[in-house]
């Protein structure tokens, strides 16, 4: 007798099943848009970034936020999907904060100080200080990518600040927006 031998279902096949397997994987990382082979990322929109225009302190380039200035887009230039021109969108400018001045009471002339000022990245910072009409500052400089700018090691004898009571504020700039804050207590130089 001879034996008869079963047709297994072509649905039951191994290199079925590994087909079917492979579809369904394609069709959930195309839905999750992980991939983009059947259609385009949307979520990508051309910087035109070839031109070399990022990289300079006025205009930073995107990237350089850190996470706790919360969803701030920088000053880049975009290429709209719908009418291909060029358009800027302007990063938004923090008031400004951070340690001001290092010292704040009976501090000698001669003392070496520090000073902080956080807001967006890419802004100018100052730090002023103010005795009646008198004003005197520390240079301006433009925050890092994580919208800080540090002066270490100044003198107020370097400045030119005398003995007395001197108003401390934080002077921020950005794309024609300017933020100004004032430290709650005031610098005392002896």
């Amino acid at each position: 007798m001879m034996k008869s031998r079963k047709k297994r279902s072509f649905f039951r096949h191994p290199a079925f099943i590994a087909v079917v397997l492979l579809v369904v994987i394609f069709a959930l990382l195309e839905l999750t848009n992980t991939t983009h082979i059947l259609h385009k990322d949307k979520s990508k929109v051309s910087s035109g970034n070839a031109s070399g225009q990022y990289g300079t302190n006025n205009n930073p380039g995107p990237g350089t936020l850190n996470k706790t200035q919360q969803g701030i887009t920088p000053q880049v230039p975009v290429q709209t999907k719908d009418s291909k021109q060029a358009t800027t969108h302007v990063a938004d400018l923090l008031q400004p904060t951070g340690n001001f001045v290092s010292a704040h009471k009976n501090v000698p002339s001669t003392t070496s100080l520090s000073s902080v000022c956080n807001t967006t990245s890419g802004a100018t910072c100052q730090i002023t200080f103010t005795n009646g009409s008198v004003v005197k500052s520390l240079s301006s400089q433009t925050t890092d990518s994580t919208g800080a700018a540090y002066w270490n090691s100044w003198k107020p004898s370097d400045l030119g600040l005398t003995s007395g009571s001197w108003q401390v504020q934080a002077v921020a700039i950005l794309n024609g927006q300017t933020k100004t804050s004032t430290d709650a207590m005031n610098l005392e130089i002896q």
